[in-house]
């Protein structure tokens, strides 16, 4: 007999793999309904597709597109909420701030900077501090707690390091069967060659690779080419070519 597993309502959910960006959202939306006895509320940073929005209505679902992002605004959010309600926040990842001066490519663009980093060197340490605190504080005042990020895994590690010792939720890292994040980490790869290069030197480089991406990392690739070579309207055009895949990260 296989023993049945119930899920920590108080998580975070680490999603190291992109295909399926709103996998996660249905499974814990399922995963609360069965509990919670109040309503849950979907604060969502990314875009989640209109299927499962018009899946998860009525009463017991409440949709937030508008908040903040920002700790002290999620703060306020959950305050407002009743004891029997749940929270998921989607997206959670675009909370992070860059913890460096450190770019990929840096330039000035009709008097603005126009900054490129990796993921990476955002500030993971200062996330799970704050999402930590969110926890601690709400834990008795609402029934779920449900964050959730779409990060590598290096970064999940980096999140499971700095909350090892934290007892105010459980941490789960989903990721699909028979993944292969090759595109994604020679993408990387690729991007950390080109830096400080001409363009056309970093364009030799993204060809030499391009069997070894997919054609959205390797349109990633090229438009920080041209961005760190100065055309910025050149990198705005590749990105808008892939919108919708970057959308839904």
């Amino acid at each position: 007999m296989t023993d049945k597993i119930e899920l920590d309502p108080y998580s975070i959910c680490l999603e190291v793999t992109d295909y399926s960006p709103n996998a996660n959202v249905r499974f814990w939306l399922d995963c609360l309904a069965k509990h919670i006895q109040g309503k849950i509320h979907i604060v969502a940073y990314r875009t989640i597709k209109q299927e499962i929005q018009k899946t998860y209505v009525g009463e017991k679902f409440v949709w937030e597109f508008e908040l903040a992002k920002t700790y002290d605004e999620i703060d306020k959010y959950i305050g407002l909420q009743g004891k029997n309600d749940a929270i998921i926040i989607v997206g959670a990842e675009r909370l992070t701030k860059l913890s460096s001066k450190k770019h990929i490519s840096a330039l000035t663009y009709d008097n603005k900077d126009s900054n490129l980093h990796f993921q990476e060197d955002e500030d993971w340490a200062e996330f799970a501090k704050q999402v930590d605190c969110l926890y601690e504080k709400h834990l008795l005042g609402i029934s779920g707690l449900v964050f959730i990020c779409n990060v590598n895994d290096t970064i999940a590690d980096a999140i499971n390091g700095e909350l090892e010792n934290s007892k105010n939720m459980s941490i789960y890292r989903t990721e699909i069967e028979g993944y292969d994040c090759s595109s994604s980490d020679n993408a990387t790869r690729v991007i950390k060659e080109i830096e400080n290069t001409s363009l056309q030197e970093a364009l030799d480089i993204i060809n030499a690779n391009v069997n070894t991406m997919s054609s959205e990392h390797m349109i990633m690739c090229q438009a920080i080419a041209y961005h760190s070579n100065g055309n910025i309207t050149k990198a705005i055009d590749l990105l808008d070519s892939i919108y919708d895949t970057l959308l839904r990260k």
